[in-house]
């Protein structure tokens, strides 16, 4: 039986660490830093795209994979709402 190991966490691994701890020999790990100098990562805010692209309508659909065969991705409930909506929706639902 294949046993799961953890994956290793690594910060501020340079070029040359990754290629022969992690490349070469095969290995998995997670790098955790990688995207924290991106210009997104404090642009794209939720209130962001709400007052940039809030006014689109977009498909809502149901990816509930506990129903097989129910059809992924259908259309479900007002099947479009302006984008602004959905993501209000969606905020509240992570919040509980």
């Amino acid at each position: 039986m294949l046993e799961l190991q953890p994956i290793e966490r690594r910060t501020g691994l340079q070029s040359e660490a990754f290629a022969a701890e992690f490349l070469e020999p095969r290995i998995p790990v997670v790098l955790t830093d990688l995207m924290d100098e991106w210009p997104a990562r404090q642009k794209w805010t939720i209130d962001y795209f709400k007052s940039k692209y809030g006014q689109l309508r977009v498909p809502v659909v149901s990816n509930n994979y506990s129903k097989p065969g129910k059809g992924l991705n259908r259309l479900i409930g007002p099947s479009w709402r302006k984008l602004k909506e959905r993501m209000t929706k969606r905020r509240a639902e992570s919040i509980l």
